[in-house]
């Protein structure tokens, strides 16, 4: 008998930008897609994506959503847009696969996952780091070891991206960049007890059109007794090397080093190298549309209400800070 292939899932794409540009090729590269509209307030960005895959441009999402019914839709516009327009999504019967953060509040947050509820519809948050081959060999190496330290680091000049230039746009850094690693803290080791925070605006203060910390420091502990810290920077000058995102766990009998797309583990007897062989975006994209045409999501490596415990985690840093006292993710 011959197999029935399921029709293409139609897609809609909310931001045309670098990550909405993403998103619409991981979508096509499954092969079970096709990406029918695309929304941008830049209408030259949008038709340049659209060109490229065949679609439509639309002038609003609520254009976009009239104009025909959407299996999908990828939301990767600005982070106080998300919740309005991943909700209007939900309301249309779509799916949606989220850009992090999933908003700037966790009012937001859970206003999305109550009306995925009520449409009966799912939202993948965009933590695609869960997706990578290293986060799968780390995960192995963990198992069944005792954790003792996380150490997360970035060094970086101010955000290319312009509007995370301003907290209220996007967060601040450890909303918008650490959400990542700290999301794989989170899958690895459990839940984070308590976080203090110290952040610091003495280096770009004064700069033309910034308004944001430029320096951050956390630090927490984790419910399975392991201690973290995190230090990070927006400050460092044009030109600097930049160096990829580094997270290092030290484990009982092991330690491990993940920068950029090399992960190195040490052990008293030998010294292990894993470099990354897969495009996690793309990975992310082909289990969430085989979710869909499956009506299965049990390969997907994070529910919405695992990924809103991430959410709660980074906004307790936030918090932490403002207030200068520890704060439980857990009371957010």
């Amino acid at each position: 008998m011959a197999t029935v292939q399921s029709p293409p899932l139609r897609v809609g794409i909310f931001g045309a930008g670098r990550r909405g540009i993403a998103h619409a090729r991981a979508a096509l590269a499954t092969g079970q897609v096709a990406v029918r509209a695309v929304y941008d307030l830049d209408g030259a960005r949008a038709q340049a994506l659209a060109s490229e895959c065949g679609a439509t441009v639309c002038g609003s999402v609520a254009d976009l959503l009239a104009r025909e019914p959407l299996d999908l839709v990828c939301v990767c516009t600005p982070p106080p847009a998300h919740a309005e327009q991943t909700i209007a999504a939900l309301r249309a019967g779509c799916h949606a696969i989220l850009e992090k953060p999933i908003a700037l509040t966790m009012e937001e947050a859970r206003a999305i996952a109550a009306a995925a509820r009520a449409a009966g519809r799912w939202v993948h948050v965009c933590h695609q780091q869960r997706y990578t081959t290293l986060a799968d060999r780390a995960r192995e190496w963990l198992a069944g070891r005792r954790v003792g330290l996380t150490h997360i680091t970035l060094y970086r000049h101010q955000p290319d991206i312009p509007g995370n230039w301003d907290r209220r746009w996007g967060g601040g850094h450890v909303v918008e960049w650490a959400i990542h690693p700290l999301d794989l803290c989170r899958w690895w080791l459990g839940e984070a007890a308590v976080v203090y925070a110290c952040y610091g605006e003495n280096l770009l203060a004064g700069t033309p059109r910034w308004d944001n910390w430029d320096c951050y420091a956390v630090a927490m502990r984790w419910e399975c007794g392991a201690v973290g810290a995190l230090a990070t920077t927006y400050a460092v000058w044009p030109g600097f090397p930049r160096s990829p995102t580094s997270l290092e766990i030290v484990a009982d009998g092991a330690v491990l080093r993940w920068q950029g797309r090399r992960l190195v583990v040490e052990t008293p007897r030998e010294s292990v190298t894993y470099e990354e062989t897969a495009d996690a975006t793309h990975t992310l994209h082909r289990e969430f549309a085989r979710a869909i045409l499956t009506g299965d999501p049990a390969r997907l490596r994070q529910s919405y209400d695992d990924a809103l415990r991430t959410h709660a985690l980074v906004l307790a840093c936030n918090r932490a800070n403002e207030t200068g006292e520890p704060v439980r993710p857990a009371d957010l």
